[in-house]
């Protein structure tokens, strides 16, 4: 189950979880931008956590983290129906250290168009790598198309 925090409380908690996992401070993770997030439930308890931010009028950012095999493919559809139906955006993307392997095969996994390396991203020779989805070529959004998830997370 994916939720997005409402609380003040909730959202805090949730983005202390993600900049944890990621080695950043929340404050790092945001800084001043407005974002919205979500969390990814099991039994009851966060497994993961979606994050939402600097929404345009036509892109969003989107990043996440999690536990080892935290995604199912209800989730991922789920994770992508908010920006692209609730949020009404054409563009999710997002930047991804360059060096993190795991989380490129599973944003390449779930559909994202690798658009180019950022140098710098990161701090001085730490490059990002750009990722993209636009609406029309989200699978997760297509009703009975195979969306099977493969990567782990």
């Amino acid at each position: 189950m994916i939720t997005i925090a409402t609380s003040a409380a909730e959202r805090m908690t949730l983005l202390a979880y993600m900049a944890s996992k990621i080695g950043i401070t929340p404050h790092q993770l945001v800084g001043a931008l407005p974002f919205d997030i979500a969390a990814v439930h099991r039994q009851g308890k966060p497994i993961g956590a979606v994050l939402y931010q600097n929404k345009r009028r036509h892109s969003v950012e989107m990043a996440w983290a999690g536990e080892p095999g935290w995604l199912t493919p209800g989730d991922v559809r789920r994770m992508f129906y908010y920006p692209f139906n609730q949020l009404n955006v054409l563009t999710v993307m997002g930047t991804i250290r360059e060096d993190n392997i795991a989380s490129r095969a599973l944003a390449e996994d779930l559909g994202g168009e690798l658009i180019g390396i950022v140098p710098h991203t990161y701090g001085e020779g730490q490059n990002g790598a750009l990722y993209c989805m636009t609406r029309d070529r989200c699978r997760w959004l297509r009703p009975n198309a195979d969306v099977t998830l493969t990567a782990a997370g």
